[in-house]
């Protein structure tokens, strides 16, 4: 048998560590689309260091796309399983706030954040990454100037049947460039990109996946993705004849963010889990994580990074008006386009 003391010493030990797994949660439960929690992904890596330094179990809930991911919190309401939301953009941001659903930050790192990339001033969500919406070429394929207007590729025969852009009613990509077309264009103007668009539409992706693999499979000339894209093909494959085009009108920005459900069991530890995000530790992994800008200016970025094309005017339209407007443009959008 043991000694006394030893058995009361395990047992003054496991119920200390009873209670620490109690009082911490020993489990964050994260909601986000299956693009930031696949294999090789920043939300991977994210995970594993996390749990490494914290000895703290995260658990991922994948959905197709962030969209769903913030339907099904909207469902579960105070039942949720999720204690944060991770993936909200611009377009997606009033929508967050106005289910209510999450709780206002107090997060460090935050004042090393550029004023016009904090898309949610009352901080219920915290970037962490953002972009630049283009169409993305082959230059031994396709031959386009650095900079072009989205009218002379809807209007270019040279592009008939040739470019896959993402449907905006499933894909966050494909709704932030519906936003974009409504924010350059007027209102005859906009009907007339999508009417000119169409003829040279070689498809509507469901997906940017889905939309990309059609460009690599050289099916399509142009594909909508992100100025950061031929970055991915340089630094992975040593390939420098992906390029990306900025656009006349300026070009749309998507930034990405976090925040807290308010029915989390564990605000303190899912705090310092967003703030583990923010963290250079983090940041420094984005850029050739995500294949996007990290959201900290002192964060490192490859070399590949200083060979993108830099975007000197910027749209990033109110997400206010987005929401009010969504519902309508996209039922307008399906009618232009003819889909049910």
């Amino acid at each position: 048998m043991f000694p006394k003391k030893i058995v009361l010493g395990w047992m003054v030990l496991l119920s200390l560590t009873f209670f620490l797994q109690t009082a911490t949660g020993a489990e964050l439960t994260v909601y986000a689309s299956d693009s930031f929690t696949s294999k090789g992904s920043l939300g991977e890596l994210l995970k594993q260091k996390f749990e490494k330094i914290n000895g703290i179990k995260v658990t991922y809930v994948s959905f197709p796309s962030t969209g769903e991911a913030l339907n099904q919190i909207a469902i579960e309401q105070k039942q949720t399983h999720a204690d944060l939301l991770v993936g909200v953009d611009n377009s997606l941001i009033a929508r967050a706030k106005q289910l209510g659903a999450f709780l206002p930050l107090e997060i460090k790192g935050v004042k090393n954040i550029r004023p016009e990339l904090l898309f949610d001033r009352e901080l219920h969500f915290v970037p962490y990454d953002y972009g630049y919406l283009t169409f993305v070429f082959d230059k031994t394929r396709t031959q386009l100037p650095s900079t072009v207007s989205l009218q002379k590729l809807a209007l270019d025969p040279a592009f008939r049947s040739k470019i896959v852009i993402e449907d905006p009613r499933t894909s966050s990509i494909g709704l932030g460039f519906l936003v974009f077309a409504h924010e350059v264009f007027d209102k005859a103007g906009y009907v007339q990109f999508w009417k000119n668009l169409s003829r040279q539409l070689l498809s509507v992706a469901p997906s940017w996946s889905s939309a990309y693999g059609l460009f690599l499979k050289k099916e399509a000339e142009l594909v909508l993705s992100y100025t950061t894209s031929p970055a991915y093909h340089i630094e992975k494959e040593n390939k420098h004849d992906i390029q990306a085009v900025v656009f006349s009108e300026g070009n749309y920005r998507q930034i990405e963010g976090a925040g807290i459900v308010k029915y989390t069991k564990k605000p303190e530890l899912a705090k310092k889990w967003i703030e583990f995000l923010l963290s250079k530790n983090i940041q420094d992994e984005v850029a050739t994580h995500n294949w996007m800008y990290p959201i900290l200016e002192n964060a490192n970025v490859p070399a590949s990074f200083a060979k993108l094309p830099k975007v000197t005017k910027v749209v990033q339209p109110d997400p206010i008006k987005i929401e009010s407007s969504k519902k309508s443009w996209l039922r307008e959008w399906a009618s232009l386009m003819g889909k049910p």
